[in-house]
């Protein structure tokens, strides 16, 4: 690391309540060895067990589903929940790839799309929100995106588990010199007054500051609406950026979208334009985005629990 911020400790993690994740991260390790085509085709078989016992998530799945794509019918929408287990599962060994590979391997498995924009605006000096969304491939496009921006500085949730946290904070240090905190706003300015860019996901339900009713494929989700007034404090460009996966093979795209139109005090006018960008990219890979995620949760008074009954024609 480069700008001072601290390297995590060596763990002391080493009591028996921790054994189990020790031995789940040896196993992640083992994995991360084998060609990403065996590391992808035996975490698509695990998430295929998972969509069978996981009965909950299943039912959040397909509700997601069911109110976002309403012209689907019964079968596209089992079809493409299956589909997601399978990514789930991927995307636990791409995690491990991500921590562990050499630099090599990301280099050769991608193809960029609007990367020369981007590099032409961080040699002119101008400062970048890099905006994307939870989709299955996030662990393994930090290493795609750190190829087109070295100096960056990603937000980050602090995980229950100290060990896990500990392993989580060194694996995307990876892809980020540092980790800032979601909440920490202060941080996240002071990163881009320095010329570093700034790289989050404001994509999930959001119930605290600056959250907003914004629609979500036509139905009102609450959502972090931060960005625009971060980039207006900081003068920088806010630039949405996906990843997905392109056929069966371990072949990635990485596309960079022009800047959004930062609208001043209007937050939820910038905050509209980023979930149009990323309406766009869910359609490219339906399967791929986090859908096990409770999208629409947290609504004011008025809005019906989406969750709380099973909706009719999922099956």
């Amino acid at each position: 690391m480069t700008d001072g911020a601290p390297e995590p400790k060596p763990s002391r993690h080493l009591g028996p309540r921790y054994w189990p994740v020790w031995f789940g991260l040896g196993c992640l390790w083992l994995i991360a060895r084998l060609p990403l085509t065996a590391q992808l085709w035996l975490g698509q078989r695990l998430g295929s067990l998972a969509y069978l016992v996981a009965g909950k998530r299943r039912d959040v799945v397909l509700t997601n589903l069911t109110v976002c794509f309403p012209d689907w019918d019964a079968e596209k929408r089992q079809r493409v929940c299956k589909m997601h287990f399978q990514d789930l599962g991927a995307s636990l060994f791409e995690m491990a790839s991500a921590w562990w590979r050499e630099d090599a391997l990301f280099e050769r498995n991608v193809t960029f799309r609007g990367d020369e924009a981007v590099r032409d605006a961080l040699a002119a000096g101008h400062r970048l929100i890099i905006v994307t969304g939870h989709f299955t491939t996030l662990e393994i496009s930090g290493r795609f995106l750190r190829q087109i921006v070295p100096s960056l500085h990603a937000i980050y949730r602090p995980h229950r588990n100290a060990l896990l946290d500990e392993r989580v904070r060194r694996g995307r240090l990876r892809s980020a010199q540092r980790l800032i905190e979601k909440a920490d706003i202060r941080q996240m300015l002071r990163s881009l007054k320095q010329g570093v860019s700034v790289w989050y996901a404001p994509d999930q339900s959001y119930r605290r500051k600056y959250a907003e009713l914004i629609d979500f494929f036509g139905i009102p989700a609450m959502t972090n609406t931060a960005t625009g007034r971060l980039a207006a404090l900081s003068g920088a460009k806010v630039v949405p950026f996906y990843c997905w996966r392109d056929g069966a093979g371990p072949n990635y795209v990485v596309e960079f979208l022009p800047p959004l139109d930062v609208a001043g005090d209007d937050l939820p006018a910038t905050t509209r334009q980023f979930v149009a960008t990323l309406e766009d990219a869910i359609c490219k890979a339906p399967s791929q985005y986090f859908w096990i995620h409770r999208k629409f949760k947290g609504r004011p008074e008025g809005y019906p629990d989406l969750y709380a009954t099973p909706l009719a024609g999922r099956e």
